[in-house]
Parts: C-alpha cells; sequence; structure tokens
C-alpha cells in the first residue's frame, strides 16, 4: 500500500569500484539509499536483477550496512534487500562484490521502496567492463560463417587477425546464457568445420565461471562434464569438426563430436605443440552415442593429450579410434604425449563401440613415428586393442612407451590384444611370440616381453620369478600389473598396476625374482611388460594365476653365553625390526625361552608380526638380551641387521686375558651392522671414538679374531638412536 503520511521517496546512488573495470575483474557496487525526510521510514526495500554475464563474486560478495537482510549469492546476478529502517536525513549502503567475463556496458536499475513512503522513480547507473587485450569471447550458439558478432566462428577470425609473434597467444572465452543445451552444430560441406591457422586458447572452461582465468585453460580441481559441445551435422560429409593447422593450439573443457560419416572425426591436429585437455572427444555426452570415425587424429609433434590433474582427463571415443597417430610426408612425427585418460569408457559413461584406444600406424610415408608416451590412461570395453602400434616398414616405428595404465575388459568383438605389435605380416591381434637373441624388426623393435611363472604373495606383495633369457643385453624397466581375470588370448591385460623394477641382463644373467607391493588376491592374474633403455615397450607377458607363498616366519639363530655359568635359560630376548637406515620402527617382539647347552637359542618370530616383511628388502635389526651377548646371527628374508648390545653383563669368556683391559660398559653402546646372509665377515671398519674408553691394537685384534663370521660392515656411532 502507498503510504498516507506524504513523505518523499527514497533515492539511491550507486558507485562501482573501479569503473570501468577489466573483464574478469572484480569490482565493488555500493548502494547508498537516501532518506530525505524530517522522519524516520521503515519497510525498505529494493531488488535488483543483474544483466546477463554480471555476477556477484565469490568473496567478499555483501557488506550490509543497512540491517534487514541482504541477499547476493555468489554466482547468481539477483541482489535483494528488505526489511530496513532508515532514520530521519540519514542514508545507508549495501556494498556487493560483482564481476563480468565479458567487455559491455551494464546497466543497472531498481526500484526503492518502503512502507511509509512513494515509491521511487528507476534508479540507475552504467557499469563499463572493458576487454582484456587478446581475449575473444562465445555469447551465442550462431555456426555462421558469415562474422555473426559473438559467434565461434567470429570469435576465430578475430583472434586469427590478433595474433602476431610480438603478442600473447590470444584466448577464446564463452559466455553464452539463457540457452538449456550450449550446442554450436556446424552445417557445411567443406573438409572441416572450423580450422585453427594460428596459435590460440580455446577455453571451454570459462562458460559460466566469470572468476575463471581468461588466458590459460587453468586446470579447476577435477574433470567436469563440458558445458559447451561444437559438433558437425549428423548427415554431413565433412573430415573433422576441428582442424589445428597451427603451433601452440590449447582446447579445453570442450565436448567436441564428429559427424557420422565413416572418415570424419572430432578433432585432427597437424600443429606442433597442441594441448588437448579436459575435453569429451568424439562422443556425444555421457551415457550417449559416438560420432565419428576418430576422437583425435595427431601427426604434429610435442602434443600433449590429457595431463598430471584430474581435470586435465579427456574422455575419447571414435568408431573406429580414440586417438589415431599418424605418420606425415614432411618429417617424423615425435614426443605425442597421451596421459590420463578414458578411452572405451564403461557403462556408466556410455561410448563403448570403439575398435582401437590408441592407434600408431606409420604408412607409406618415409618419415618415422617415435617417442610418444602413453602413461596412466584407462583403456576399457574396446572391441579390438587398447594399444595398437604398426608399420608398413620395419623399424620406423620406435621408443614408444606404454606405462602404468589400466588396461582390461578389451576385445568385446572376440579379437583384441591389450598391447599389439602389428608387424606387417601378422594377423591381427596376434601375440608376436619372442625371438632369440630378440634380433626381429618391427614396431618398437618387436621387444620381447617377459616370461613370469609362478607368482607367490603375502599380503598385499608379489613376488614374480622372470626370466628374460630371450632377451638381448641391457638394462629393462619390468611393469607388473593384477586384473581379475585374465586375456582371451592368454597375454594380459593389466587392469591395476603393481609396480616396476629395473634388471640389467648380461648374458646368462637373466633371471630375476622381483617384487612389488600393490598386490590384490582379489586380482590375482599377473602379467609383465618390459621397456627397455631406449623407451621400446612389449606387449603383455602371458598372465599367470598368483598363488599364497610359502610361511615366510623369519628364522633368527642367536647363540647366547650367561656370563661365567653354563647357565643358558634366558628371561628375554627383544627384537625391533627396522627401515634400513634404522630410524623408523617397522614390528617388533619379545622373546622368551631357553637355549641349549652350546648356547644356541633358536627362535621364529611369529608371522602376524613379520608377514609384511619383504625378502627384497633391507632392514635393521636390533636385539637386547638383559644379561646376555648375542655371539652369533642369522637369519632368512632379512638383508642386513643391525644388533645392539645394551647391556651385557660380562665377556670375560669371549676375551680371555683381556677382560682385564675390556669392560661391559665399553660395549653398552656398541652397534653393528651384518649382512645376515654372508657365509663370512669380519670387521672392516672399528673407529676408537664410539667406545667409551680408549681401545688398544690389542683390543681391536682381539674383536675381530671373536667376532669371526659375526660382525660385518661398519660400526655405526652411538649417536644412531637404534633401540628401542
Amino acid at each position: 500500500m502507498l503510504a498516507s503520511t506524504g513523505l518523499n521517496p527514497l533515492s539511491m546512488a550507486f558507485s562501482f569500484s573501479p569503473n570501468p573495470v577489466s573483464m574478469c575483474q572484480p569490482t565493488i557496487a555500493t548502494f547508498t539509499i537516501i532518506n530525505p525526510n524530517n522522519a524516520n521510514v521503515s519497510g525498505v526495500s529494493f531488488s535488483l536483477n543483474l544483466p546477463v554475464n554480471l555476477k556477484v563474486h565469490t568473496s567478499p560478495a555483501v557488506d550490509n550496512r543497512c540491517g534487514g537482510a541482504a541477499q547476493a549469492t555468489a554466482g547468481s546476478n539477483l541482489i535483494t534487500l528488505t526489511g530496513v529502517g532508515i532514520t530521519s536525513l540519514q542514508n545507508c549502503t549495501l556494498a556487493v562484490t560483482l564481476q563480468a567475463n565479458i567487455p559491455a556496458d551494464y546497466l543497472l536499475e531498481t526500484n526503492i521502496l518502503s512502507t511509509q513512503t512513494l515509491p521511487s522513480t528507476v534508479q540507475s547507473a552504467v557499469l563499463t567492463v572493458s576487454p582484456l587485450e587478446g581475449i575473444f569471447y562465445v555469447t551465442n550458439l550462431s555456426p555462421s560463417y558469415t562474422g555473426v558478432s559473438g559467434s565461434l566462428y567470429k570469435a576465430i577470425l578475430d583472434a586469427t587477425a590478433y595474433y602476431s609473434n610480438t603478442k600473447p597467444i590470444p584466448s577464446i572465452v564463452f559466455a553464452i546464457e539463457n540457452v538449456p543445451e550450449r550446442k554450436i552444430t556446424f552445417l557445411t560441406t567443406t573438409a572441416s568445420a572450423l580450422i585453427i591457422s594460428r596459435p590460440v586458447i580455446l577455453d571451454g572452461w570459462s562458460q559460466n565461471d566469470p572468476e575463471h582465468n581468461p588466458t590459460g585453460c587453468t586446470p579447476r580441481g577435477s574433470y567436469a562434464d563440458p558445458l559447451v559441445e561444437i559438433s558437425a551435422d549428423a548427415q554431413n560429409i565433412m573430415q573433422y569438426t576441428l582442424s589445428i593447422s597451427a603451433a601452440d593450439v590449447t582446447i579445453c573443457g570442450l565436448r567436441i563430436t564428429g559427424s557420422n560419416n565413416i572418415g570424419s572425426g572430432a578433432v585432427r591436429v597437424l600443429g606442433d605443440n597442441a594441448k588437448l585437455i579436459g575435453n569429451a572427444l568424439g562422443v556425444t555426452s555421457f551415457g550417449k552415442a559416438i560420432n565419428g570415425a576418430y576422437g583425435v587424429f595427431v601427426s604434429g609433434n610435442n602434443v600433449q593429450i590429457g595431463g598430471d590433474s584430474p581435470s586435465e582427463r579427456n574422455y575419447i571415443a571414435g568408431k573406429r579410434n580414440g586417438v589415431y597417430v599418424g605418420s606425415k610426408s614432411t618429417a617424423d612425427t615425435a614426443s605425442i604425449i597421451i596421459k590420463n585418460n578414458v578411452f572405451g569408457m564403461n557403462s556408466s559413461l556410455g561410448a563403448t563401440d570403439t575398435e582401437f584406444g590408441v592407434n600408431i600406424l606409420k604408412s607409406s610415408y618415409p618419415y618415422n613415428i617415435l617417442n610418444t608416451q602413453i602413461s596412466k590412461n584407462i583403456f576399457r570395453l574396446l572391441k579390438k586393442d587398447a594399444v595398437r602400434i604398426s608399420s608398413d616398414t620395419p623399424n620406423n616405428v620406435f621408443n614408444n612407451r606404454i606405462s602404468q595404465n589400466s588396461i582390461y575388459g578389451n576385445g568385446t568383438s572376440g579379437i583384441g590384444l591389450g598391447i599389439n605389435l602389428a608387424n606387417i605380416d601378422e594377423a591381427a591381434s596376434t601375440v608376436t611370440a619372442n625371438d632369440a637373441g630378440d634380433a626381429d624388426a618391427g614396431p618398437n623393435n618387436l621387444q620381447n616381453f617377459p616370461v613370469i611363472s609362478n607368482p607367490t604373495y603375502s599380503g598385499s606383495n608379489v613376488t614374480v620369478p622372470v626370466d628374460l633369457g630371450s632377451f638381448a643385453d641391457g638394462t629393462f624397466t619390468l611393469e607388473f600389473f593384477g586384473s581379475t581375470t585374465k586375456s582371451a588370448s592368454g597375454y594380459g591385460e593389466g587392469e591395476v598396476y603393481l609396480g616396476s623394477a629395473t634388471v640389467n641382463k648380461s648374458g646368462s644373467n637373466s633371471i630375476f625374482s622381483p617384487s612389488v607391493n600393490n598386490f590384490s588376491a582379489s586380482k590375482p592374474w599377473v602379467t609383465a611388460t618390459a621397456t627397455d633403455a631406449t623407451g621400446n615397450t612389449s606387449e603383455f607377458s602371458e598372465a599367470k594365476l598368483a598363488t599364497a607363498g610359502a610361511n615366510t616366519n623369519i628364522q633368527l639363530n642367536i647363540k647366547l653365553q650367561r656370563r661365567l655359568t653354563n647357565d643358558f635359560t634366558h628371561p628375554s630376548l627383544q627384537v625391533r625390526i627396522k627401515n634400513s637406515s634404522c630410524s623408523a620402527l617397522v614390528t617388533s617382539g619379545t622373546l622368551t625361552g631357553s637355549s641349549n647347552a652350546a648356547g644356541l637359542a633358536t627362535i621364529a618370530l611369529p608371522a602376524n608380526d613379520y608377514a609384511a616383511l619383504s625378502d627384497t628388502t633391507t632392514y635393521c635389526v636390533v636385539m637386547k638380551a638383559d644379561g646376555f651377548l648375542a655371539q652369533s646371527v642369522n637369519a632368512s628374508n632379512i638383508k642386513t641387521a643391525a644388533v645392539n648390545f645394551t647391556n651385557p653383563s660380562w665377556i670375560g669368556d669371549f676375551f680371555g686375558d683381556q677382560k682385564n683391559k675390556i669392560q661391559p660398559a665399553d660395549f653398552s653402546t656398541l652397534i653393528a651392522v651384518k649382512n645376515l646372509k654372508a657365509t663370512s665377515a669380519i670387521i672392516t671398519r672399528i673407529q676408537d671414538q664410539i667406545f667409551r674408553r680408549a681401545i688398544s691394537a690389542d683390543d681391536l685384534n682381539t674383536l675381530k679374531t671373536n667376532y669371526q663370521g659375526f660382525v660385518a660392515g661398519s660400526l655405526v656411532s652411538p649417536s644412531v638412536a637404534v633401540w628401542p
């Protein structure tokens, strides 16, 4: 209701700090409500709908000095204030931080209402948002090639015209509002819908994100389904939706699909130094169909597809290939990184109709394909091979490393391998047999695969016997994988990466038994690959079923001597097993019992305490036997030990006439390092300063004589805290 008191309308003053402001930079809008009456007023309110592309910034969003209730949610375009009272001839302020990602003059308009005054006239102000140099924006879905303002095609034209070697690489950002589906579909019969011929950053992550860095495709922490789709007409004959012929092009945060034409694809990369990160390529959306034969066709150098962070992951599909790496007519194709992507997808993501995940194929061109890195990707439910490397001529495709991928459930068409080095005369998806000395020629030099047998596990540790007898001499990285089931071929696949070992095959030294520590009995089929020193990775080995290993209890044989008596009953022996530097405890136990008449006590450490210990890991063993000396020690499954004499009560029986020179206190800090599997050992270095008193040369000789076969390596300074 209008007030009957005749009070004058309230008014509002606007101010912006700063104004003008650059796009994607915040400004503080201050709304000052003025009461011109000689009377207090109550029930003051206003509501302001911000123009499209101008939104409330995240923090600080609101500073309310009017009281009442203010509402301005970060990311929204609505500001409200209700329930305010203003003293006569006074004013109050509401400050809200705003931000726009599109340059424009933004008109802000509102009415001030009150239950006691006449309504105000429309109050307004203009905020000017200036463009940043080298930033071009897309505000509509027009597929026109006539240069419609705000269209993607116009933005590409403007960015192309802007670029020069003296300017930064331009960025294209998206701010398409008020449409339920942001899909730009190009209708054309040309070879490609969009051609990028100059360096540019095409930043789909900028859509609906005014705070996003507009200059560099900055990852946002986790993958998000792209908000903008660029596609080709389903009946079109074009080859690629997006073709990159320039160097230094980055595409991020977009969904790009091909047409239904068998020769089409989502993206073709001919230029060098391109980056494709955080995209969905070749698939219309999660749970929907594949469009196009190729997700990505690439023949440029130093191309990055995916990356280290989860947000840089691409979801890639194509009816023929996810990523196709091809040779070119002018130079080698080299140094392509394919990392952390998803190929083939799964039931919740759809798009399981792809034949090959990554297909590297050298055609008739006379140049090589080399130094590709395919790592940490997921390949699942592909119809044929997860990774296929082939060539029409021997030794022109090499040094292509395949590492730490998750490859499983492929070959859904009935044929397919996890990794296929396909020689020119080889039948489709056929395991390439090893050859003596690995002298054959072909893709990745047809690197032989490891021959594994009878892997055994204990907890998460699995030991895999490996025979490299057919290999040429050299250094190899062996990678091990576990899978729920084995491939139909019997070779591979590799569902979970377990770890790696580097070995040196030299002559008859070709049998190894490395252990890795990421095994799970739920994925018991173990396979391996081998990669040589230059990066040629083999096919998968034959899969072998891991079985639980034999009891690996550690046996410590400790000879104990009671002082000057034949009483061999020992009240307790405390054992600490630590890491190799004796600085961190792995496990421990207290053992009791009696030794025999010869003073020898054989003690089995409980399996539940020591099952996690590895036969290939170096440990430090620290022992304390009150009232005893540990004269001899040996053990299985322990490589190195430190033996700590913390409180020997007497040493006379061991040193004869030296007993008056060496007192028990001299040994209270003695720590020795010993290889427990050595057949013989002598003291190699003794430092006087580790004893509390000076020790003569005779004393040293006595130690050497009496500790033959017992103490090896170097005595450790007592400053090393190994007990407890």
